[in-house]
This record gives structure tokens, sequence and C-alpha cells, in this order.
């Protein structure tokens, strides 16, 4: 009786280990299954939406306010930028063109005087007089002294305006030959 109790205490300890064992593997089974679906929401955000890092990197940039200023040129001291008589043909006290200007198509003659290019506009009707101004090298200095070399002096330049210790340079942009009108012109 003794022995039949034993495989009777036996058989119900193997019997709930094995229940046991089916329990965790249908909790195992459950768990799986949820995590191999998508969920249509994440948990824990039904009302309020996260926002990525990248939103908040963005909204501290564009909150900056300190921007690097940048750095003007300076002018010379006095009540301007002058020159005297004899540079670039300007009278005392007119002031320099802008850093950066833009001359368009402006007719002219090429000179040299002490060994620097210079270019020689015409007068025009607001000036009423010619200015010079010194040509600063590149491809298209070289292009005008081979021109002038073959006998062409006169020249139609755009070019862009430099500034530098209160006188203008010209940094040459385009060169095209004046052509003359001959008998057409007034």
């Amino acid at each position: 009786m003794v022995s039949w109790m034993m495989a009777a205490s036996i058989a119900l300890a193997y019997i709930s280990a094995a229940q046991q064992v089916s329990d965790e593997q249908k909790t195992a089974a459950t768990s799986q299954a949820a995590a191999s679906q998508p969920a249509s929401r994440p948990a824990g955000s039904r009302t309020t939406f996260r926002k990525p890092d990248q939103a908040r990197v963005l909204e501290e940039l564009l909150q900056q306010k300190e921007m690097p200023k940048p750095i003007l040129p300076s002018r010379p001291r006095g009540e301007g930028p002058t020159r005297s008589v004899g540079e670039a043909g300007r009278r005392p006290g007119e002031p320099l063109l802008l850093e950066g200007t833009v001359l368009v198509e402006r007719p002219g003659r090429y000179v040299t005087a002490d060994g620097r290019p210079l270019f020689l506009f015409h007068a025009d009707a607001s000036s009423r007089r010619a200015e010079r101004m010194e040509i600063l090298t590149n491809q298209y200095l070289e292009i005008m002294e081979n021109e002038v070399r073959a006998g062409v002096s006169e020249f139609v330049i755009t070019a862009e305006v430099t500034s530098y210790r209160g006188q203008n340079y010209l940094l040459l942009r385009k060169v095209l030959r004046r052509v003359p009108n001959r008998n057409l012109s007034p």
C-alpha cells in the first residue's frame, strides 16, 4: 500500500509539472504572436505623440538668435574715400566707386603709365571728362596687350571694380575690340 501511495504521489507531481510547463509554453506563444504582429498604436501614446529628436534639434537651431556679424570694410579716416588729382583721373574729394560695382560695356583706351596698365574711359555726357583706372592682371589683360601690339587700342570692356588703399582697380570680365564706324560716326 505504501508503494501504491508513493506511485500516486509521483504521478501527481509529474502531472502538475507537465501542466506548469504547458502553461509557460502557452504564455510564451501568445507573447511571441503578439510581438510578431504590428501594433496599430504604440503602447502608452494614445493621446499625445512623441516628437523625434530631429524636430527638437531643428527647433533649437531656429531659436538661436546670435548670428555671426560680417566684417564690413572700413573707410579711411576723414570725410570718405578720396584721391589726389593724379590718381586715376578723379578730382580731389570725389568718392571712390564701391567694391563690386560692375561696369558694363564701357568704351575706352588701353594705356600704360610707369609700366602699369591703365584703362582710360571715354568721356560720357554725365561725367564730361575721361577717367582712368588701373587694370589688375588676368588673362583678359594679356589679350588686350596682344591686341595693342597688333595695333588696336580702342576697347569696350565689362569689368568689376575693386578697392584697395583708397584707389579703385578694374578686374576685367569681358574685352571687345571697338570697331570704328568710319563714315557712320556722328
